[in-house]
């Protein structure tokens, strides 16, 4: 059986040459190239020490992890599906859960892998997950060969409850997973209960509280519900406040506290939400383990019983690079992110109101500020970067074009002299394991 050996781009071509350029600007322009690239954002606070100090947060650019000596490291996204701003959920034993584009994978307690479930995926496509202590409840639709089927609730490891709604977001109920569907319904493992509302677009679950619940219903705005409740049975809903950016409610204070559009909103009576003096312009705004926690550019606060008490428990000079065992999956999403951020080649600081030491290297992309000993260093990451684009652009092209390929086989086939003629085996081909389903 004959092969076609892939096509080569040689440097003489146009991308030949722009990527060898490419390495050779990194060169010649080591020593005068600065970091550039959008500011990193604290998307989530994950889990927190006993103090309220992040020990895993969720970024714009992968999550980060603590180390205990106050610096953190750098959970990339090449350790599950490549997506740095894929949900992510901790277990109360340290287990990491990721789920993307119908996917999940899950880490060991210490992090040191990250495996990608298989057996769920064949079965369902994952749209939510939600975690109770050291379990893991999956809100998936079961796959088909037609579509996508039934919704179901489950937790990992445990049959299936299947529901007659579609929900699309999950969160937990005195230790039972609880989904949201956009009919609007809240459907538990006995079933979907349908709420005195107008369908929406979209419906999220903010916070479950022994007397009510609160929900995010998002059509042409995005509205607060709060829903009271008595045990499983639910009572009326109550319309909050809308706006573009809302964050909470939290308990702060003594009260439940939202905030839309950076107004602050009292929501603890029912069937009133009292407007609070002052501007918040907080980016996030999260309760973890009786900790509430808020983010803005400046890095993450821990808000002591107002909004306006808060000290510094995080910034993103406190980040460092990979784990040593993550080197491999790690260095270029590092070397892309972190030289964005002009954070490669230097040391984190062990405290939020410190500052970075200087190091040997600092990339950007193409870009970088390193002194002369890192030169070497960048040459190496430019022409692995080179190498693994010229890659896949031979894959595509081989993959669009395999009849050229095939033509040019067989004049070079025609203008040959055979010596001996055998009876030729084909084999059709097969999608590979890694293919899209």
């Amino acid at each position: 059986m004959s092969t076609v050996a892939p096509l080569r781009r040689p440097l003489g071509t146009a991308h030949g040459r722009s990527s060898f350029a490419c390495a050779a600007l990194v060169v010649l322009l080591a020593s005068r190239a600065h970091a550039h690239g959008p500011a990193p954002a604290v998307l989530e606070v994950l889990q927190v020490d006993a103090n309220g100090r992040p020990t895993l947060l969720r970024t714009s650019v992968g999550l980060a992890e603590a180390r205990g000596d106050g610096t953190y490291g750098y959970l990339c996204p090449s350790l599950w599906s490549g997506n740095e701003l894929a949900r992510s959920f901790v277990t109360g034993d340290g287990r990491v859960v990721v789920i993307d584009a119908g996917s999940l994978w899950r880490s060991d307690p210490n992090r040191a892998r990250f495996e990608r479930d298989e057996a769920l995926e064949e079965a369902f496509a994952v749209r939510d997950a939600a975690t109770a202590g050291e379990r893991v409840f999956v809100l998936a639709r079961e796959r088909l060969p037609s579509g996508l089927g039934r919704s179901a609730l489950f937790a990992l490891g445990e049959p299936p409850t299947f529901l007659d709604d579609h929900p699309s977001d999950l969160a937990t109920r005195d230790g039972a997973p609880l989904a949201s569907a956009p009919t609007p319904s809240l459907c538990a493992r006995e079933g979907c209960t349908p709420l005195a509302y107008e369908a929406v677009d979209l419906l999220a679950i903010r916070a479950v509280e022994p007397d009510a619940l609160f929900l995010l219903a998002t059509t042409d705005t995005r509205c607060l519900l709060r829903v009271s409740r008595d045990g499983d049975t639910l009572g009326a809903v109550d319309a909050g406040p809308c706006g573009e950016r809302v964050l909470g409610p939290v308990w702060l204070g003594g009260r439940r506290v939202a905030i839309v559009d950076g107004v602050a909103y009292d929501a603890t009576s029912t069937g009133a939400w009292r407007e609070l003096g002052g501007v918040h312009p907080w980016a996030s705004l999260d309760s973890v383990d009786g900790h509430v926690l808020a983010s803005s550019l400046d890095g993450v606060f821990r808000l002591d019983a107002s909004l306006d008490a808060s000290t510094l428990v995080f910034r993103f000079v406190q980040l460092g690079g990979p784990r040593a065992e993550h080197e491999e999956l790690c260095t270029l999403d590092w070397a892309h992110f972190g030289g964005e951020s002009g954070w490669v080649g230097t040391e984190p600081a062990d405290d939020p109101e410190g500052e970075r030491q200087d190091g040997a290297v600092a990339t950007s992309g193409c870009g970088v500020a390193p002194h002369a000993r890192g030169t070497l260093a960048i040459v190496l990451l430019a022409l692995a970067l080179t190498a693994r684009s010229e890659v896949r652009r031979s894959v595509r092209r081989a993959r669009r074009h395999p009849s050229t390929q095939a033509r040019n086989h067989a004049r070079a086939s025609a203008t040959s002299t055979p010596v001996t003629s055998t009876p030729a085996t084909s084999t059709p081909a097969t999608r590979g394991a890694g293919a899209v389903r």
